[in-house]
This record gives C-alpha cells, structure tokens and sequence, in this order.
C-alpha cells in the first residue's frame, strides 16, 4: 500500500475474471469498489451461496439474519454449517446495504 493515499501501488491494466466458489470476481482497471446499489437487505443473503439452504428455515420472511429469533442462517454458523468468517462479511456486507437502501429510499 502506497503510505501518502492508503491504497494498492499496482494498477490492473486489464480485465480478469476471478472464479470464486461458484461465481466469479471481476477485477477490472478504474474500479476500486463494488456497487451493490441493485441489491435490498432483504436480497443479500441470496447472494452467499453457502446460506441458500438455510434461509428457508428461517421463522420469518423478512429476516436479515442479525438479531431475528429463529433464523436458519445464525443456526447454521452456531452449528458450523457455514462458516463464520464468512457470516461476518455477510454481516458487514449487510451494514452498507441498509444504508445505501436507506439513502435511496428516502
């Protein structure tokens, strides 16, 4: 990292297509984040892979798996079926869902 702006020395010059799991990461020239504008906090979970099969169990509809009673996903970190570092990007992913829903929708 570059001491005077914080950021990457190396600039990526051309397109490359990740595959992580089972999707892929775009690591392309000009873009230093991800703009995740098109999804709702209801919606994010969906995109884990590794939480689909739980989210059925989850006792309501509307969870966003954080602090609901009855939800499949916080169950399944409990019980090491998903693993909770990965519950924690999640988590954090979540945070700045909820506010750029909440800066859009106001």
């Amino acid at each position: 990292l570059s001491q005077k702006v914080s950021r990457g020395k190396h600039t990526t010059r051309e397109v490359r297509l990740l595959k992580v799991n089972h999707g892929y990461v775009a690591d392309t020239p000009g873009f230093t984040q991800v703009n995740l504008d098109f999804l709702s906090p209801i919606d994010l979970a969906g995109v884990f892979p590794d939480f689909v099969e739980y989210l059925t169990e989850c006792k309501y509809n509307d969870c966003l798996h954080t602090n609901e009673p009855g939800c499949g996903v916080k169950a399944a970190v409990v019980a090491g079926k998903i693993n909770k570092m990965r519950y924690e990007v999640y988590c954090s992913i979540l945070e700045e869902v909820q506010t750029n829903w909440k800066m859009r929708f106001r």
